[in-house]
């Protein structure tokens, strides 16, 4: 009991340090712009949610939405957020302050860690509430989309959220051991984008794409991920937390052992 209230402890004391930085902003803003490009596109143009043969406005604006960030913004998302909550710690050298407190540096990394997949999980959550503010809208102005009527599919999307979510665990506790590795901020975020403009790349033509983690958020959007997406584990998540696991657990290897200067 009194180790999870230490650990509980730590989690808030990382929490209170990104409060207010750019990595929280960046959470917020992250889950917005998205809806709010798409929501300007379709209500100058309508017509794009409208199927004649089987209206589904609902499937069509979430399609556009997650196609949009899957192949590019998620994972440079997970890539930009990791490294400037880590940069907090490097800039102000604050690694070295963890030598000297009674716990074991594994709690410090996985306290951090918790504080990663918060934000992630923040930035899911308001774009999908984002995703239906901006569609009742639509329904709003554009009464002819049928907006209003259709009922919002909220099992689809909370299905999605989880999908989009598991997908991105290998990118974040790779990118979050890159970035506990490198002191340049640069060199997490140039290696980060580079992989995931490979993996957009990827994602139409290579064999192996499914075992590259910055790929695999993209595998699962819909009308991207070939099958089973009625399914919240298929062979694409269980594929990144495994990365997840086995990230995860050097990093907090290399982060026990490391000799911090």
């Amino acid at each position: 009991m009194k180790s999870i209230k230490l650990f509980s402890s730590l989690v808030a004391a990382e929490y209170l340090k990104t409060r207010k930085t750019w990595a929280f902003w960046l959470s917020i803003f992250g889950g917005l712009i998205i809806p709010l490009i798409v929501f300007l596109v379709v209500r100058s143009h309508p017509e794009i949610v409208q199927n004649r043969m089987n209206s589904m406005p609902w499937y069509m604006f979430l399609k556009f939405n997650w196609q949009s960030v899957a192949t590019f913004l998620l994972p440079l998302y997970v890539v930009l957020v990791t490294s400037l909550i880590v940069q907090i710690e490097h800039r102000s050298n604050a690694f070295k302050k963890f030598l000297t407190l009674p716990h074991p540096r594994g709690s410090f990394y996985l306290a951090k860690l918790v504080v990663i997949l918060y934000y992630v999980i923040i930035t899911h959550v308001i774009f999908v509430f984002s995703i239906v503010v901006f569609g009742l809208l639509i329904g709003n102005i554009h009464p002819e989309t049928m907006f209003l009527e259709k009922a919002i599919p909220w099992e689809m999307m909370l299905r999605q959220i989880t999908k989009s979510f598991l997908a991105s665990l290998g990118i974040v506790a790779i990118q979050y051991l890159l970035s506990i590795r490198f002191k340049n901020f640069i060199k997490p975020i140039g290696l980060g984008f580079a992989t995931t403009l490979a993996g957009s790349v990827m994602v139409f033509g290579w064999e192996y794409v499914d075992y590259w983690p910055w790929a695999l958020p993209a595998k699962v959007s819909p009308g991207i991920m070939q099958g089973a997406s009625s399914q919240i584990f298929t062979m694409h998540e269980w594929i990144s937390l495994g990365y997840f696991g086995l990230f995860g657990l050097l990093g907090i290897l290399y982060f026990s052992y490391r000799n911090i200067k």
